[in-house]
Formats: C-alpha cells, sequence, structure tokens
C-alpha cells in the first residue's frame, strides 16, 4: 500500500534518545473512514571522535493499523516505556493510552511512582492522576461531547432516528451464507460489503413488536448478528455446551418469531478508545429505558411452533 501525509502519533524521550510514533493514511474503507498504518521509529545519541553528539535512527518493522494493538506490542518491546518522558501524544489516542495505564493501576502491574516522569504524562494524556488509580470510571471531554450528540437519538428506537432496521426470522435460513445474504439485501440502508472488514461498530437490539427483548454491542455488528443466528439454531462454541447456553436457549425461543433488529454505528475502533466508552454507556442506557427480557431470568426452555 502507498504511505503518505506522515504524521506523528507520539513520541516519548528517554537518555539518549527517542521513540516516535507515526501514521500514514492509506485510504478510506467502505465506510468513509479513514485508515491509517501505524509505525515508529527509535533513534540514539552517541559522541563521534571529535566529542560531538550525532543520532542513529532506525525503523521499527512493526505497521499495524489498529492502535490497540500497536501500542500492546510497543509497551512489550519497551516495557519500561510508562517511566520514560511522554514528549507528545496525538489527540485521537489519548484515551486508548490512558485507559491502557489505568488497567495497569488497577491491576497493581506498576504503581504511580513508577512514573518518573509523571507529570509528563498527565499533561499530554489530558487527565488527572486521580483518574487514573480511583476505581470509578472516568470520562474525557471527547466523550463529553460524544455522548450529547448521540444521546437523543440513541433513546428513540421505535422512532428510528438515526437507527437502522431489518426484519428477520431465523427458522427462515439453514445456512449462515443465507442468513448474511438476507441482512446485506433487506434492510433499509444499502449494506454495501456489510460483512466485509467493516468497522462498524456500535449498539443493537432485537424486539419482537414493542417488546424488547436484547439489548447488546460491538465492536462489529455484523460478526455479533452472526453469533446470535449461530444461537438460534443451537451451534455450540468450541463443543463446550455450557458455553452460551443462556443466548442458544433465549435465540432459539425466538427463532421462529418475526422480529426486528434495530442498530446504530457508534464510533469505530479506528477512531479512539473514546467509542467503546460510548457503546458500553448506550448498552446501559438502553438496558435501563427498554428493560431487555433476555435480562431477566425467564425460562427459555419451551419452543414456539
Amino acid at each position: 500500500m502507498k504511505k503518505n501525509n506522515k504524521e506523528t502519533i507520539f513520541e516519548i524521550l528517554a537518555e539518549g534518545g527517542s521513540i516516535t510514533a507515526y501514521r500514514s493514511f492509506v485510504g478510506y474503507n467502505k465506510m468513509k473512514n479513514a485508515e491509517y498504518i501505524l509505525f515508529y521509529e527509535t533513534s540514539e545519541m552517541d559522541i563521534d571522535v571529535n566529542g560531538e553528539e550525532y543520532g542513529t535512527g532506525n525503523r521499527s518493522k512493526l505497521e499495524i493499523i489498529d492502535f490497540d494493538t500497536f501500542w500492546k506490542k510497543t509497551v512489550k518491546k519497551y516495557p519500561t516505556i510508562y517511566e520514560l518522558h511522554l514528549n507528545f501524544m496525538h489527540k485521537d489516542y489519548k484515551l486508548n493510552v490512558a485507559l491502557d495505564l489505568r488497567k495497569r493501576f488497577l491491576k497493581n502491574k506498576i504503581q504511580i511512582n513508577d512514573l518518573y516522569s509523571k507529570q509528563s504524562w498527565l499533561e499530554n494524556l489530558d487527565v488527572k492522576e486521580y483518574e487514573l488509580i480511583d476505581k470509578s470510571p472516568f470520562y474525557n471531554k471527547e466523550f463529553i461531547e460524544l455522548l450529547s450528540r448521540y444521546s437523543n437519538r440513541s433513546l428513540n428506537i421505535m422512532e428510528e432516528n438515526g437507527w437502522n432496521r431489518i426484519d428477520i426470522m431465523h427458522s427462515k435460513f439453514e445456512t449462515i451464507e443465507q442468513y448474511k445474504k438476507y441482512l446485506s439485501e433487506n434492510n433499509e440502508r444499502n449494506f454495501d460489503g456489510f460483512f466485509n472488514n467493516l468497522a462498524n461498530s456500535g449498539v443493537y437490539t432485537y424486539f419482537d413488536g414493542e417488546n424488547c427483548l436484547y439489548v447488546g454491542k460491538a465492536k462489529k455488528i455484523s460478526n455479533r448478528l452472526i453469533d446470535h443466528f449461530k444461537s438460534s439454531k443451537g451451534i455450540v462454541k468450541k463443543n463446550n455446551p455450557n458455553d452460551g447456553k443462556r443466548q442458544r436457549e433465549m435465540f432459539g425461543f425466538y427463532k421462529n418469531k418475526q422480529i426486528t433488529i434495530f442498530y446504530m454505528e457508534v464510533d469505530d475502533k479506528y477512531k479512539s478508545g473514546t467509542g467503546e466508552l460510548l457503546r458500553k454507556t448506550f448498552e446501559g442506557m438502553l438496558q435501563l429505558e427498554y428493560k431487555p427480557e433476555f435480562d431477566e431470568k425467564i425460562d427459555y426452555t419451551q419452543q414456539f411452533v
């Protein structure tokens, strides 16, 4: 792939060197979201024969699209990275790194005093110290802005404001391919490649008339709908009869009913970790609003005929 528009996404300084990561724009996916290749370069300072400092640089072979994976591999390669000085972090990835650092604090993998340049991390990640070490969740400015943008439409499913709708009966389909074809052809929106490698992350619900059956979130909605179709067919994951048992009971119970799937895309995995917080929040809001039947302890043992 041709790479261009090289842009710095973070810079970390150490004595005698630095780690600088970049992203290069490679195009747009079918959801019209920008895609980038992420990579980093390291530099080391040395002294020449005249006693003058000079730098040597090396580009890593690591090239990844997903930032969370990229950061995880970077930290694995440089396990003391949080002990160094964070000089810059791109706004698109601040929350991703803050959440990773917070997770390490909460699991006692790192202590606040291990951050020798603590202030540089707090300032460049735009977080407070208590937000990283306190067990209660924190939400950054981007989250608040996106929450206000989505919240009005997210709860008005029946008005279908911003929601996509698919009417379906699972028992009509014998194979996954038949089900996928139906989803691609019978919806209110052109799915052009819905089951290709798209970042269609968001929240979704299943309704029987006005009765809410299930509320969920997913990084890729299409994959999750396939999982529920398999559940309706009683397909067991990895030959483990207890894995997904409740979902097989629920979706099997409704497989002969005409049900409606509503879904709404909420951010995507290429933008920032804020998307996952949004999806979790909306999932909780929808569960409180509609009290889905699947969340109740009911008996799914009998089947529709």
